[in-house]
C-alpha cells in the first residue's frame, strides 16, 4: 500500500478525532493517538491531564477507537500521542520468535485486517537454483517458519486471503517456492495464495533522484494491497550497506530484475528507494534476526545467530533498529536516513519510539560488513 493510499497523507494530519471523558469537556487529539486498551487511555490521560486523578478517569468514554487505530499515521500503539511501538524479543526458533514479537500488536493487527479480505505478505528469496547456486541460498531467504508463524498468528481472527507474493533476483519463481518449502506451506492453508510477481499487471510509477527521475513498472498487487507485510531476514547488502523490511518491499514490488537494475547507479539508489516509498510502502514489517547473514550479502553472505526478532506497523522503526543492532549507524545507510528525513516513520533511536520486550543494548550483535561498507556509506550526493 502507498503512503497515500494507506492514510499516511497530510490531510490525516489535520483530522481530529474526539474522546468523550466523563466530567471533562470534549477534547480532541491528533490521529497519531492510539489507546490499545484502558490502561493506555488512562495513562494518556493521566499524562495530558494532571488536574484528574485515576479515580476520576475510570468512568471516561471513548469513540471512534477502531477508526484511529486504522488510520493512526505512525503505526504504533504507543502510551501517548506521537508515539511508535516497537516489540523485540529474543528469538532462537524462528516461528516462535515470531509468535512473541507479534504478540503485543494483537488487538492493534485485529482490527488492521478486520474491513479487508485481502492481503499481500512479501518474502524475500533473492535467488533461487541457478547453475552457480545448483542447491540455491537459503540464508538469503526470508524463514519459512517465520511465515509459518505470521499465518498462524493471524489465523483466529482474519479469514480472508494471503497473498504471498515475490519475484527473485535469479531463478526461476515456481521453482523457489517449491524448493525453500512455499508451496508446501501455501497447500496447508486454504486462504493462501502464490504469487509470482513476474506474472503480476504493473503500474507504472515515476521515481525522483537528484539527477532526474525515472520511470519504472511496478507490481500492482503491492501498490494496490489493501494491507501489505513485508516478512524478512537482516542481511548486509553490496551496494546499500543492509537491507531488511523496507528494501524487501520497495525493490521488490519493482517489475523485472532489468528494471531493477536501473535504480543501482552509484549513489543514486538510495534516493530513488526513498523516492519509491511514495508508491508502496509495508503497512507492517517483521525483520527475524534469529539467523542473519553478515559479510557478503545479500547472497554470498555468512550465517550469523544475531537470535532477535523486530517488528512493528511503522516500518522505519523497525529497519533503523535493526540497523543499530547490526552495528551500523543509520547515517551511513542512505535510503532509511531519505525516509527519515520524509517523515513516514520514526527513526530509532527516539524518544518518539517505545521499544517493548527486550532492551537492545542486550541483543547487540554486529555484523560483519560487505567488504566494500567504507565506499557504500558515502552516499551522499
Amino acid at each position: 500500500m502507498s503512503l497515500v493510499e494507506g492514510g499516511h497523507s497530510q490531510w490525516l494530519n489535520a483530522c481530529t478525532v474526539h474522546i468523550e471523558l466523563k466530567n471533562l469537556h470534549r477534547v480532541s487529539a491528533p490521529t497519531q493517538l492510539l489507546f490499545c486498551d484502558s490502561l493506555h487511555c488512562q495513562e494518556y490521560c493521566k499524562h495530558r491531564f494532571p488536574n484528574y486523578n485515576a479515580a476520576g478517569l475510570t468512568g471516561m468514554e471513548w469513540i471512534l477507537t477502531d477508526i484511529l487505530c486504522y488510520l493512526d499515521t505512525r503505526g504504533g500503539v504507543g502510551k501517548y500521542e506521537n508515539q511508535s511501538i516497537v516489540s523485540l524479543v529474543r528469538s532462537e526458533d524462528h516461528y516462535e520468535g515470531e509468535l512473541q514479537s507479534l504478540e503485543p500488536f494483537r488487538q492493534r493487527m485485529q482490527i488492521a485486517l478486520s474491513d479487508i479480505d485481502s492481503l499481500v505478505l512479501k518474502i524475500n528469496l533473492v535467488i533461487t537454483r541457478t547453475p552457480r547456486y545448483s542447491e540455491g541460498v537459503e540464508l538469503a531467504t526470508t524463514p519459512l517458519e517465520a511465515v509459518r508463524g505470521f499465518l498462524d498468528f493471524i489465523q483466529p481472527f482474519y479469514n480472508g486471503r494471503v497473498i504471498i507474493a515475490e519475484e527473485p533476483a535469479w531463478g526461476d519463481t515456481s521453482d523457489g517456492f517449491e524448493f525453500y518449502g512455499f508451496a508446501k506451506l501455501a497447500a496447508g492453508y486454504p486462504q493462501v495464495e502464490l504469487l509470482d510477481l513476474r506474472e503480476d499487471e504493473v503500474v507504472t510509477r515515476k521515481v525522483i533522484h537528484p539527477d532526474g527521475e525515472l520511470e519504472l513498472p511496478l507490481s500492482r498487487a503491492m501498490v494496490e494491497a489493501p494491507f501489505l507485510v513485508s516478512i524478512t531476514r537482516p542481511k548486509t547488502h553490496c551496494s546499500v550497506v543492509m537491507t531488511a523490511g523496507i528494501k524487501n518491499v520497495l525493490v521488490g514490488a519493482i517489475h523485472g530484475y532489468g528494471n531493477r537494475r536501473k535504480i543501482h547507479p552509484e549513489r543514486l539508489i538510495h534516493y530513488m528507494i526513498a523516492s519509491l516509498a511514495e508508491s508502496v510502502y509495508p503497512d507492517f514489517a517483521l525483520v527475524d534476526g534469529t539467523v542473519g547473514m553478515e559479510g557478503g550479502g545479500p547472497v554470498r553472505g555468512t550465517a550469523i545467530d544475531a537470535g532477535w526478532v523486530v517488528s512493528s506497523f511503522d516500518a522505519l522503526a523497525v529497519d533503523t533498529l535493526a540497523a543499530h543492532l547490526m552495528g551500523f549507524d543509520v547515517e551511513d545507510v542512505g535510503y532509511l536516513t531519505l525516509l527519515g528525513e520524509k517523515q513516514v516513520g520514526e527513526v530509532y533511536p527516539s524518544d518518539r519510539i517505545e521499544v517493548l520486550g527486550e532492551k537492545p543494548a542486550d541483543l547487540f550483535s554486529p555484523f560483519k560488513p560487505h567488504r566494500n561498507f567504507k565506499e557504500k556509506r558515502k552516499w551522499k550526493v
